[in-house]
């Protein structure tokens, strides 16, 4: 699940909405006893939609809810599952996150916020095994495996791309053009699968094929790294290719951070840097925040009187909101801005959140 379809899904509004979270596991046979868990919070929104509900407009989330549950391949869960149903819309999504508890959550949206949270704080990218056999594509959540796509393209098989005649076959140029023209019909089908979730991507192969992929690849800066070697499916388990990939992701992030730094730096000398928790709730609301930027572990209690933000550590209080930043992270999403998350102290300099405005 992407960041941008988590969004989507938390714009929809329907009255009733039904967002259904629960634990689940990887490996049997927990995960059989997931099947049982999901039937049981199932038969519990049926229950207390129709102690709100006309029974007619209960059928509809209803059915739709009884179709992902037969749907869903209990053998394929990561850590959390999510069903998102209500008259006309059906979603369910599987992430490799943790959750604290199972919930059934009826209101006129979706529960996404501390989805969006969780989902922003994983690094979540491709790798590209290269072979002049075929080419794969793999989906990893920070360092866990989380699917191969299996497609009318992929696993992209070389059919087509060698040459018979062993006279050619022996002529280094022509095997050469064979590969390239290989890779760049996999490449474009790989274009289908990254225009629907642009994620960074990692080559994976013998140094000679990422060279022949870097000179065909439709656009060369989402590649943002490579692992070299064999990585024929037969040979290296996907484990052991997270153990390769991860510390190039790490890298990645670890490059990013010193951007983040310095556009920081350069946001404050333009005057487009607030980083008091009062002016960013103030900014965002008013839709004017473009990147904001939080230490993964800030979190902050707050009252919100007559649109002005008043920090409090007493959260007895009813009209207290435990976490204001999950509210302003919540914001600058709905009016399409961006949210980094950064390690703890960080942003010390800036009272643990920074934002950089549009304008």
């Amino acid at each position: 699940m992407d960041y941008s379809e988590l969004k989507k899904i938390s714009d929809f509004t329907h009255d009733p909405a039904v967002t259904i979270s629960l634990r689940t596991h990887r490996t049997s046979p927990k995960n059989q006893k997931d099947a049982i868990v999901l039937k049981n919070l199932i038969n519990e929104t049926e229950e207390r939609l129709l102690e709100l509900y006309d029974k007619r407009k209960v059928w509809g989330v209803m059915d739709n809810l009884r179709a992902l549950e037969t749907e869903l391949n209990h053998q394929q869960y990561l850590d959390t599952l999510i069903l998102f149903a209500s008259e006309d819309f059906k979603e369910a999504i599987k992430l490799p996150i943790e959750i604290e508890k199972d919930t059934v959550k009826i209101d006129k949206k979706f529960s996404t916020r501390n989805l969006i949270r969780a989902v922003k704080q994983t690094e979540h990218y491709y790798v590209l095994t290269l072979s002049q056999q075929e080419v794969r594509v793999l989906e990893f959540f920070n360092d866990t495996f989380v699917q191969e796509f299996e497609t009318d393209d992929f696993p992209f098989k070389n059919t087509e791309f060698y040459e018979t005649d062993p006279t050619q076959n022996s002529i280094g140029a022509v095997q050469n053009n064979l590969i390239k023209e290989f890779f760049n019909r996999a490449d474009n089908a790989f274009y289908k699968i990254y225009r629907e979730n642009p994620l960074p991507v990692i080559l994976a192969g013998v140094q000679r094929n990422i060279e022949y992929y870097h000179e065909i690849a439709n656009q060369d800066e989402w590649f943002i790294g490579s692992i070299h070697g064999s990585f024929d499916r037969t040979k290296i388990t996907n484990h052991e290719i997270v153990e390769l990939a991860y510390p190039v992701i790490e890298a990645y992030v670890s490059d990013q951070l010193d951007q983040s730094l310095a556009d920081l730096e350069t946001a404050e000398n333009e005057n487009k840097l607030v980083n008091e928790l009062s002016n960013i709730y103030k900014a965002v609301t008013e839709g004017r925040g473009k990147k904001l930027y939080v230490e993964k572990d800030f979190f902050q209690s707050a009252v919100i009187e007559e649109g002005t933000l008043i920090v409090t550590e007493d959260t007895s209080q009813a009209e207290v909101v435990d976490d204001i930043v999950n509210e302003i992270i919540h914001t600058v999403t709905e009016f399409g801005g961006e949210v980094v998350f950064v390690p703890n102290d960080y942003l010390a300099k800036y009272h643990h959140i920074a934002l950089i405005l549009r304008y």
